[in-house]
């Protein structure tokens, strides 16, 4: 519960940054939801909509992922309630609050993978449906992330110092890292029913349109540090460089940063590719380390290729853009040839093709 202070102080419960909003967003917006009941929606969360002055304390005094859970809980009732015509007269109040909040959090103003994934807290879930199979799903992402970030920070050292004296083992943990994601990955299977993904839990997954803007859903498109390995690793070409610059309003500051400072400065690739072509040093363990960490990049797209297969492409063939905003088939399939371009080309050459 929120308590006010004075006139302009509040108190701040971090699992419920908006109140009883919040409250209502975790506990009683799914049961709307998965029943359709989209007016008592609306209406039993316009009563509770936080007030401008508490958002304005939150956007300028809370800290980063109190402010973004704040986003969170008004993106996915806006979602909800852009699934009917009547919402129109509380969309305009929303969408004014959301706007405040991700002009102090670097991202677009809406429920991102950030408030949805990454800062979303076990005690107090943020879900569209309630259902199991959701649950399944977020926090399977959750410890996606985890399995990699360790991978992520140490990829990072290695390309501000590629010859460091521990590179072997940095290389090798990478790995590691890139097995347990792709087992991950996998448990999907595992924890989110197919029907239930496509016939309830897929309403969510839909870009909502802010001012003529049309803004995605949270996706794993959105998965900074995946996009990191990437550029970091070198196995990247011009139109992924185009598809991160159109994710990266979606992505934190701090993850923006690191991909902005990855793509400025040589990848491990290129420079253990020309210090081998110029005999600076026989880099061919590095190249050969190197080639394992695409071909865990490559298991864990192909996984993720199985899961839109079976999530998407068998539930109903009419469906071709997947969650993030891209047609799926091209966009995956694009990335599967990326790295294997990068993993053939870094063999031939400590093979001496």
């Amino acid at each position: 519960m929120v308590t006010i202070l004075t006139k302009v102080g509040f108190t701040i419960d971090a699992l419920y940054p908006l109140g009883d909003f919040s409250r209502f967003v975790v506990y009683d917006l799914p049961n709307y939801n998965m029943n359709n009941n989209f007016s008592a929606l609306i209406e039993s969360g316009k009563n509770l909509l936080p007030s401008m002055d508490l958002v304005l304390h939150i956007a300028y005094e809370e800290p980063f992922d109190v402010r973004v859970r704040a986003m969170g809980d008004l993106g996915i009732f806006l979602v909800s309630c852009k699934r009917t015509e009547i919402s129109q007269t509380i969309v305009e109040p929303i969408i004014c609050r959301l706007k405040l909040l991700a002009s102090t959090t670097g991202l677009v103003p809406r429920d991102t993978y950030s408030s949805y994934i990454t800062h979303n807290p076990t005690d107090a879930l943020r879900t569209f449906t309630g259902d199991q199979s959701e649950v399944g799903f977020i926090r399977q992402h959750q410890k996606s992330d985890e399995a990699i970030k360790p991978a992520v920070d140490r990829m990072l050292l290695l390309q501000e110092e590629p010859y460091r004296e521990d590179r072997f083992d940095l290389l090798r943990s990478v790995i590691s890292s890139l097995k347990v994601l792709k087992e991950e990955n996998a448990a999907v299977h595992k924890r989110v029913d197919p029907i239930f993904f496509m016939t309830c839990f897929r309403n969510y997954f839909f870009p909502i349109e802010i001012d003529g803007q049309l803004y995605n859903a949270p996706s794993g498109v959105h998965i900074a540090n995946i996009i990191i390995l990437d550029v970091v690793s070198g196995c990247t070409d011009a139109p992924y460089y185009e598809t991160v610059k159109e994710l990266l309003p979606y992505l934190e500051p701090g993850d923006q940063l690191k991909i902005n400072h990855a793509m400025s400065s040589v990848s491990l690739k290129d420079r253990y590719l020309e210090d081998y072509k110029a005999n600076i040093r026989d880099t061919t363990k590095e190249l050969t380390l190197l080639a394992e960490i695409y071909q865990g990049l490559l298991n864990f797209r192909n996984v993720h290729q199985g899961l839109v297969t079976r999530y998407i492409r068998k539930q109903d063939p009419s469906v071709t853009i997947g969650t993030g905003g891209f047609p799926f088939d091209t966009f995956l399939q694009e990335r599967i040839d990326m790295v294997k371009s990068s993993r053939d080309s870094v063999r031939k050459r400590y093979e001496g093709q």
